[in-house]
């Protein structure tokens, strides 16, 4: 695919998901229930990998000059990680 003459690219970005092991805890449990600790977990997952802090980081940056978005299949974006992790990349661009 040409992105030079697209406004857009979609790119697949795992290090800023979920670890598997996350996604098995919260499976089973409702996430209206578990979704303060899951947020908790999630958001404690990125900020103690130097990968994922990079990674904020560096899309922090980018958004300083293209706009930027993260989507996921989730239908309820409140409970998905996807606004968990919007946020932390605001807050990357603010350091």
């Amino acid at each position: 695919m040409d992105y030079a003459r697209h406004d857009y690219f979609d790119v697949w970005f795992p290090l800023l998901a979920p670890s598997r092991q996350l996604m098995r805890w919260a499976k089973n449990r409702d996430p209206e229930e578990n979704w303060p600790e899951f947020a908790r977990r999630y958001e404690r997952e990125m900020l103690n990998h130097a990968d994922s802090r990079q990674a904020m980081a560096l899309l922090a940056r980018l958004a300083h000059v293209t706009p930027i978005a993260v989507g996921c299949f989730c239908g309820n974006e409140k409970r998905c990680h996807r606004s968990l992790l919007q946020r932390l990349i605001r807050n990357a661009g603010s350091r």
